[in-house]
């Protein structure tokens, strides 16, 4: 996942969370929506997954059970509409997606020379290819990205 890009890891989001809708449908009768708070869902996708997708489905999962009602909350009900907020988090995603939320990245890494490589070829220098990194999560000193580019 750590080499995906963001709009992968949406599409999987979004996959999984559809795929808890249906199940819940298909089992209960109910027509079930699941809503992500903005926060709650930049946490989960900024957030690590060392064992990659699997991890990611299992927290999606876990945050909607901890924002669903009970099942006896729901007899009768035609339709339900579930809102996962940041309190529905486990602990441990949230802690870990404010450090990498504070923490860039200071090395040039593989994903890092692409990202260098696909600027330069837009006409940007090292100054502003610097500033455009920020936007991944790169804190890369210019003087770094010319010294990489020079020796190219």
């Amino acid at each position: 996942l750590r080499e995906r890009s963001k709009r992968e890891k949406e599409d999987l989001f979004n996959h999984f969370v559809e795929k808890y809708e249906m199940a819940v449908k298909n089992f209960h009768k109910i027509n079930y929506t699941v809503m992500f708070s903005d926060q709650a869902k930049k946490i989960l996708l900024s957030a690590s997954y060392p064992r990659n997708i699997r991890q990611m489905r299992d927290l999606i999962n876990y945050s909607i059970d901890a924002a669903s009602p009970l099942v006896a909350d729901i007899e009768g009900k035609d339709e339900i509409v579930v809102e996962v907020s940041k309190t529905h988090l486990p602990f441990e995603v949230i802690d870990n997606a404010e450090q990498s939320f504070n923490k860039r990245q200071t090395e040039i890494d593989g994903k890092c020379k692409q990202l260098i490589m696909q600027h330069k070829s837009q006409g940007m220098g090292p100054r502003k290819i610097s500033k455009e990194l920020i936007k991944y999560n790169y804190d890369i000193e210019y003087y770094k990205i010319a010294y990489f580019l020079k020796n190219k």
